[in-house]
């Protein structure tokens, strides 16, 4: 003889699953919420300054540290043509404590920055893209002792004429 079911015990265990159903339905719409969760925020893995109308190359952006005293490459591209970038980062750069040492200009701009709060250096190069535009690389390493305390330390000397 076969066991039978009786069908009010089919019909509460056949109730009991559709509520549950229901109930996670209901926690997995509540808990996802995306529809009402705000947008992300912009990428931004570091502090510096960039030109209106840039965005970051997720690609060759390389950066480790903290957003303010990260080290590492940034990757930018940008609307600014290739001499408003220049002008950009030469005025903006000193009003955050970058002390400009030298500039390079020719088929690209390439800059190079101190900063001895931070004891950071800092290289901007930026090249005129062919579709418009600029690609800007910002490469920021730690400073390594000066000349000076290289010396006071007991380091040799540089060569004459070097």
């Amino acid at each position: 003889m076969s066991p039978s079911i009786s069908p009010s015990v089919s019909t509460a265990s056949a109730s009991l699953g559709l509520a549950m159903m229901v109930a996670l339905a209901g926690c997995s719409t509540n808990q996802g919420g995306k529809d009402n969760a705000p947008p992300p925020p912009p990428y931004m893995p570091v502090e510096f300054a960039m030109p209106a109308g840039s965005s970051i190359d997720r690609g060759d952006t390389l950066v480790v540290g903290d957003s303010s005293t990260w080290f590492g490459t940034l990757a930018l591209t940008s609307d600014t043509d290739m001499d408003d970038a220049h002008q950009f980062y030469s005025a903006e750069l000193p009003r955050e404590g970058w002390e400009p040492l030298a500039v390079l200009v020719s088929n690209r701009v390439v800059l190079q920055f101190i900063n001895h709060h931070q004891n950071r250096a800092a290289i901007v190069t930026i090249e005129s893209r062919t579709v418009g535009g600029t690609h800007i690389e910002i490469i920021a390493a730690p400073l390594v002792s000066s000349r000076a305390e290289m010396m006071d330390q007991g380091m040799p000397r540089p060569r004459p004429g070097r």
